[in-house]
């Protein structure tokens, strides 16, 4: 970028008149002392603020701003939008920074009297090597430093993800705000999914969940970990703040590619038992160390029977009274079941049923399903019976339907 002042001609030739008649033969001048280095500080952009046309210089300094002032330039500072490799300068008068622009800023810089700056003077800005650094024909130091492109920050991001549960998968696709200037990311692997992972922390240590098997076990404590991107003219900072279901996150971070890193630590969840096997069989310890034993338990939901050592059972079991199936997991049956080749019913207590009619099916003695005709009820104006399909029908008796008893008279109908 070279940004040059004006300057009149007529000043040069003066200068020269006035050297030719001073200088006289046998006459000299003593040598200027050189500025080696040259430093100051000058405000970085901020999206909408106004530009800094008084950079501080450091205390003793041989050297100052210069007085030259016009719709651009205040005391010798220019500023200038370089966004598409064009050069524009900014008014002062009406100058501000625009989000997703490129600025410079040129100083020149005037030795004081008796010093001089040199092609061999270093330039500073912000303790930093500034971009250029050279003398003009007028012996000023122009001082550049170009900025990064203007991104404004983003000071706050919310998400919300769903917390863990027992045997539940995981929440890869935690909810962002409407209006969000940041999104997740595309990053997707075996451990993570749109640049979110689970990590099991219970021990101390960090295992990946895998996408594809992942669920919560009890008694394990869990963390995710989300990583955000932001739109296009924005950036995450050191003073960006998050918040994870209304709460602030464990930590929140900005890595090196500019992606904001936040976390958030689950309490463990709760043990409420543990399914133990030994030489004899299966049996369950319950969360406080007491288990099961000649009863029924429900555990996740499903009932088990276990005997009177506290062993799991399998199989046909006559409980109560009443006939029980226990599947090869131990968990009880019910519905239609077809076992040994045989199909039965178990009402919703687990309970077989017998010499019944379910769901329209008979159901003989030993629990088997073989009769092959319906029955269902009807209705006509004297009132209701039930009969099935090949022409039968309940008279003068107590029936089981649905596990409910019915009596009907000797015409069939319901009493």
């Amino acid at each position: 970028m070279k940004i040059m002042k004006k300057t009149g001609w007529f000043l040069g030739l003066a200068l020269l008149l006035i050297l030719g008649i001073f200088l006289l033969p046998g006459m000299h001048t003593e040598a200027a002392t050189v500025i080696s280095s040259a430093s100051l500080t000058i405000k970085v952009p901020a999206a909408l603020d106004t530009p800094d046309y008084e950079p501080v210089l450091p205390s003793g300094a041989k050297y100052y701003l210069g007085d030259y002032t016009d719709e651009y330039y205040y005391h010798d500072v220019v500023w200038v939008d370089i966004t598409d490799g064009t050069e524009r300068l900014l008014k002062v008068e009406d100058a501000y920074f625009e989000r997703g622009h490129k600025y410079a800023a040129t100083i020149y810089l005037t030795a004081d009297s008796g010093y001089e700056f040199t092609s061999s003077t270093t330039c500073t800005i912000n303790g930093a090597a500034a971009s250029s650094c050279s003398v003009t024909d007028s012996g000023q130091l122009r001082v550049e430093i170009e900025f990064p492109v203007l991104k404004e920050t983003i000071y706050n991001v919310d998400l919300t993800i769903k917390a863990p549960a027992a045997l539940d998968t995981p929440d890869y696709e935690p909810v962002l705000p409407s209006g969000a200037k940041y999104y997740l990311g595309d990053y997707t692997d075996e451990h993570y999914y749109h640049d979110v992972v689970w990590v099991d922390i219970t021990d101390g240590t960090e295992r990946l969940l895998k996408v594809e098997d992942a669920y919560f076990e009890r008694g394990h404590k869990y963390a995710a970990t989300i990583y955000l991107t932001a739109d296009s003219g924005y950036e995450f900072t050191a003073s960006t703040t998050c918040t994870i279901n209304g709460a602030a996150a464990s930590s929140c971070s900005v890595t090196d590619s500019g992606q904001l890193r936040v976390e958030i630590e689950f309490p463990a969840l709760k043990e409420t038992g543990k399914w133990i096997k030994n030489a004899k069989g299966w049996w369950y310890r319950r969360a406080d160390g007491s288990y099961p034993k000649d009863q029924w338990e429900k555990i996740n939901g499903k009932w088990y029977h276990f005997d009177a050592s506290g062993y799991m059972q399998t199989g046909w079991k006559k409980l109560g009274g009443l006939w029980y199936y226990l599947d090869s997991t131990g968990a009880m049956v019910t519905g239609w079941q077809t076992i040994g080749g045989k199909t039965y019913y178990f009402k919703k207590s687990g309970a077989m049923a017998a010499k019944e009619w379910c769901s329209g099916w008979w159901l003989n003695a030993d629990g088997t399903w073989t009769y092959k005709y319906r029955a269902s009820w009807k209705k006509n104006s004297t009132g209701w019976w039930y009969g099935d399909t090949s022409g039968w029908y309940a008279k003068n008796c107590t029936i089981k339907i649905d596990g409910k008893n019915y009596t009907f008279n000797a015409n069939g109908y319901m009493k």
